[in-house]
Order: structure tokens, then sequence, then C-alpha cells
């Protein structure tokens, strides 16, 4: 049984509503990049995943032939936007799609932190 948007953990996809800048919604697959701990007061951060590649500096390939696709949900090559974050609450989540394997979380988790510029402290 898939789980409910109260046990939602980092790094899963689910479809959501996802809100367009001029007050229109679509269902769309999205990733949860915040983490599970926010979750649990539902604080979930989404990013966005599509079809579709646009122009950005920062975006990630998913393609049908990686390893690690199957488990997704998706059902073609989709890119992840770090840039495209939306903050959505229990009742936007629609309905739970897969997880990311480990490599896909730490090239993923690698561009996230080059598009807002993070910096380890050492």
């Amino acid at each position: 049984m898939p789980p409910d948007p109260k046990s939602a953990a980092q790094w899963q996809i689910w479809q959501v509503k996802w809100d367009h800048e001029d007050g229109t919604s679509k269902d769309r697959p999205a990733l949860l990049f915040s983490p599970s701990i926010n979750n649990l007061v539902n604080d979930y951060w989404f990013l966005k995943i599509t079809g579709e590649d646009h122009p950005s500096p920062h975006k990630f390939l998913l393609e049908e032939r990686d390893s690690a696709f199957a488990s997704t949900g998706l059902k073609k090559d989709s890119y992840f936007y770090p840039e495209k974050v939306q903050k959505k609450k229990p009742n936007d989540l629609l309905y739970y799609r897969g997880y990311l394997g480990p490599l896909t979380i730490w090239a993923l988790d690698r561009l996230i932190r080059a598009a807002v510029n993070f910096q380890r402290p050492y």
C-alpha cells in the first residue's frame, strides 16, 4: 500500500497540484526534497519534474534507460528543476508515485546545492 502524505519522506516522488503563475494549477509529478522531519509538520517542499527540456543552468535528466528509473513511478525521460520549487500542504499531495535511488539522490543533491550556491562549512 502506498504511503499517505502523513508519512511522506524526502526523495519520494508524488503527484501533486502544481500552481502556475496565472492562478491555474496542473497535476504533475514532483520530488519531495524537504527533510522528512519537516514533513511531519506538513511543511512539504517539492521541486518540479517535467518531460520538457527548458533552458536552465541547473537541471537534471533522469532517463528511462537509467537503472534507477523503474523505482520512480515516472513514465518517460524526466527533467528535475531545482529553481522551480513550491511549498505544499497535505491536500495538495494526490498520490505517491515512487522514489529515487541512492546514486540519483547524490547527483541531484549536488545539483540542488549548486543551484542555491551552498558552501559546505569546513
